[in-house]
């Protein structure tokens, strides 16, 4: 009995070893050059609750914060889920129907979940045709209350454009989904840049909605490396130094830099954060 006690211990620590071997493997591996991206981000891209860390001293988790290249003017597309085309989805291999009413659409949405790869642009064209949107809707709104000074609803209206484009230029994040796709490998080829292109792996769905009588479809993705990226313990005491934010979004409204962030991107597309500096007012 003795025996068998002792075997099923040595087993059970044998078996420790081998998983935390596996494990720590995994990790060299994934961190073995070439790094699939290299990004220098902020806290613009790079988003927590400052009384979450410092509430919580066992560690520290960042998000990954990207915005979908949407035209719309209010920035809603911050949140992890956005809209792929029709004709996105059925090159990602959902079935796209040739007519949409309630029962193509429903047959659509209950199409099972499929893997997939978002690319992700950093401070490139994408953001910056943004920001040239920003600016032209205030050069807009300032001419056209120049005409009318005392419309309250132009003046309203100018000062949404001034705050976009005070948002755009300070605060708002950097990362803008460029690309969805199948095979990382050919998304590479089209984007090479790895200081500005990111390829993550995603979890693409199929929805659709229906708007003044008309059904549209699209999908969804979200990418679950996004959603935390640990920070070593050795820069816990430089985030616990920054001054404390409270915005919802985790941004700073002053335009104050807070740090930078070297954040790689490996072998398993999963980021860790190589260099961390305290940002200047």
């Amino acid at each position: 009995m003795k025996l068998k006690r002792l075997h099923f211990s040595l087993s059970g620590f044998a078996l420790i070893l081998l998983v935390n071997a596996a494990a720590l493997g995994g990790v060299a591996w994934n961190r073995s050059e070439p790094a699939q991206s290299r990004l220098l981000l902020s806290e613009r891209e790079l988003v927590t609750r400052h009384d979450y860390w410092r509430a919580e001293h066992s560690g520290i988790a960042l998000r990954l914060d990207y915005r979908w290249n949407t035209a719309t003017t209010d920035d809603l597309a911050r949140v992890p889920l956005g809209p792929l085309s029709a004709g996105k989805m059925a090159e990602l291999g959902f079935s796209v129907p040739q007519t949409l009413d309630d029962e193509t659409v429903r047959r659509f949405r209950r199409q099972l979940d499929r893997d997939g790869f978002l690319v992700l642009e950093f401070n490139g064209p994408l953001y910056q045709a943004r920001l040239s949107a920003a600016q032209t809707r205030l050069q807009q709104a300032t001419q056209a209350l120049a005409a009318l000074p005392d419309n309250k609803d132009l003046q309203e209206e100018r000062q949404r454009a001034a705050d976009n484009l005070q948002q755009e230029q300070l605060t708002s994040s950097r990362l803008i989904v460029a690309d969805a796709g199948s095979d990382p490998e050919l998304l590479r080829q089209q984007y090479p840049d790895r200081q500005q292109y990111v390829i993550l792996p995603a979890r693409i769905s199929a929805w659709g909605w229906r708007s003044d009588q008309r059904w549209f479809i699209g999908g969804s993705a979200e990418v679950p490396l996004a959603a935390s990226i640990n920070l070593p313990q050795r820069w816990h005491a430089l985030f616990d130094s920054l001054p404390p934010h409270t915005p919802t979004d985790g941004f700073t409204q002053s335009g104050d830099k807070l740090f930078d962030a070297e954040v790689h991107f490996g072998q398993r597309f999963e980021p860790w954060v190589v260099q961390l500096h305290a940002g200047q007012p």
